[in-house]
């Protein structure tokens, strides 16, 4: 047995899924909601048979266990299969796995490792760094901060750490395709110079890119760039600190989101050591996944200027997707929460201690913003806090903050719930707001050939649906024409009611007979039912392909078809 095999038979699918996703019982498989896009519809299944899993919704993808962690962590087939192997005790030897993606990413790593001991030798152990330092520890850093988050500094010339790299024998495309040079007329180019420099990692300690802030105010260029898009780093996904945060944030079961490197670093020197950083004022769907299966609770410990309260507004409907408590961090005296950490950490311990809700903290901001006193004043609070609080999924603290909001703005309740359903049915219709992902439209042919093909896979009467195919003669009549081949590979196994093992299956294959093994069928007390179920079917799909063979020019046979395609009608009429 290889060690894939061996890893997948230790792990029960349904428990591992289980511990991402609330799976209930549907009869031979499991169903919840997907994991990978926001719905309210569960479309995610499980099959204990076969150790599968599809999503049925937006996302239209299926696999095994190891298939599942490698889309829910972002990561490649061999880190899937090395956490499996921790999990499961298997020792594994990459060395006889073929991972053409994890190859080139680790050649990749090694590059950014080697770029970011660079730097920290720069900043801790050389002249050029010096003033760096003192600058590092003038904003609060000690020598252990600096070693913990690997924190160095570029100098400011044009080819230093290319210059470094290519004496360590690193290929120059190599060093291009992670960001750290620029391809210019004159030549490639350092693309950090003059910066202090965080290397950005994911929570196993892989370096995907670096930050690079100026060293003063007057200095030229954006306050800070980053790494551009590799495939490795990908802004919308990362979070700046979160291989330094993950054990905290497991035990708590809390993530506190900041803004910028010098906000976490010094949240993480007075104990708060579950907080990690956005990068910039905006959380992404991405950040809010990673974050979402492993915490119950996100504090909102953004900069209290007009973005960051922008921010938290934007990521109450991303929040609140995943039904997970949302506090913000009552307003400090500092710019930003690194200044308060500076000038006075007990404040934000405080304001920790007092952290509000986020409807609380969206009332009391919109309520200093209108004069409640007024009439109109008052209609501005309630049509501002409103697209907020339709978002909310949870009926008890739904119906709390609009006792609240009636109670502050002196508005009868009802009133309020008319304005919520006015606004909720405005942007149904207009498309208000951000919008789910809506799965493609499919053909009925389509999904008429899956659902036969499921009738025949899932069903017990196998011997029975093939004779039935048999008798219409449709072999030939699916959409589709995977369809066609499967059902042709099907059958012969059917007249003796079993199927062809999954290795059996071709490979191009295997995917679309696992969406139809998954797919929900409706449950039939009576064999009466179920056998009108698939008679219709077979006679829908006929039917189709009668009706597209009569609108082709020149079909031979169209009296032929025309004669049949009026006996299937009759036939459904009647079913």
């Amino acid at each position: 047995m290889s060690q894939v095999d061996e890893i997948k038979k230790r792990i029960d699918i349904v428990e591992y899924i289980g511990t991402y996703v609330s799976l209930k019982n549907t009869g031979r498989n499991f169903q919840g909601l997907c994991p990978f896009h926001a719905e309210k519809t569960p479309s995610f299944v499980v099959s204990p048979d076969r150790q599968i899993w599809h999503c049925f919704g937006a996302c239209a993808e299926g696999g095994d266990v190891i298939s599942f962690v490698m889309k829910l962590e972002g990561i490649s087939f061999v880190e899937a299969l090395s956490n499996l192997a921790q999990l499961t005790g298997v020792k594994l030897d990459t060395t006889t796995i073929s991972d053409d993606s994890w190859k080139e990413k680790e050649k990749l790593f090694s590059v950014n490792n080697r770029a970011a001991e660079f730097f920290h030798y720069i900043l801790t152990e050389h002249k050029i760094g010096k003033k760096a330092l003192e600058y590092l520890l003038s904003r609060g850093l000690n020598q252990g901060l600096i070693a913990q988050f690997q924190i160095g500094y570029a100098p400011d010339s044009w080819r230093s750490l290319h210059t470094y790299l290519i004496k360590k024998k690193v290929a120059e495309n190599t060093i291009v395709e992670t960001g750290l040079v620029v391809q210019g007329k004159q030549g490639v180019y350092d693309r950090f110079r003059g910066r202090i420099m965080f290397p950005l990692k994911d929570m196993r300690g892989h370096i995907l890119g670096f930050s690079g802030r100026i060293l003063e105010s007057s200095d030229k260029g954006a306050k800070y760039i980053n790494t551009p898009e590799t495939i490795l780093y990908h802004k919308r996904e990362t979070l700046f600190g979160i291989d330094r945060a993950i054990e905290s944030i497991r035990k708590s079961k809390e993530a506190i989101l900041m803004e910028g490197e010098f906000d976490v670093i010094l949240a993480h020197r007075e104990g708060f050591t579950n907080a990690v950083a956005i990068k910039g004022s905006a959380l992404t769907t991405e950040q809010l996944r990673l974050l979402g299966r492993i915490v119950d609770t996100l504090v909102f410990a953004l900069d209290m200027d007009k973005a960051g309260t922008e921010a938290i507004k934007r990521g109450i409907s991303l929040a609140e997707e995943t039904q997970k408590a949302l506090y913000v961090l009552a307003p400090l005296s500092g710019k930003d929460p690194a200044d308060t950490f500076l000038l006075h950490p007990y404040e934000f311990k405080q304001a920790y201690k007092h952290k509000e809700t986020i409807y609380d903290f969206l009332l009391r901001m919109v309520l200093a913003k209108f004069d409640v006193t007024t009439l109109y004043g008052r209609k501005a609070i309630i049509d501002e806090i409103i697209p907020f609080l339709s978002s909310i999924n949870n009926p008890v603290i739904f119906d709390f903050f609009i006792k609240r909001l009636a109670s502050k703005t002196d508005t009868d309740i009802s009133a309020i719930r008319d304005s919520i359903r006015t606004f909720t049915q405005k942007r149904k219709a207009n498309i208000v707001g951000p919008v789910t992902e809506i799965p493609k439209k499919r053909k009925k042919e389509e999904m008429l050939d899956e659902y036969l093909l499921a009738l025949l896979i899932q069903r017990d009467n196998k011997t029975e649906i093939s004779e039935m195919i048999e008798q219409e003669n449709i072999q030939d009549m699916l959409y589709l024409s995977a369809s066609t081949r499967l059902i042709r590979l099907l059958l012969p196994c059917t007249r003796v009611n079993t199927l062809p093992i999954a290795e059996n299956i071709p490979s191009e294959l295997i995917d679309y007979f696992n969406r139809c093994f998954l797919l929900l069928l409706p449950e039939h007390k009576e064999r009466k039912q179920e056998k009108k179920e698939i008679i219709k079917t077979i006679l829908q799909i006929k039917r189709l392909f009668l009706k597209r063979k009569i609108q082709l020019k020149d079909e031979p046979n169209i009296d032929s078809y025309i004669k049949e395609l009026s006996r299937v009608e009759k036939s459904l009429s009647i079913v």
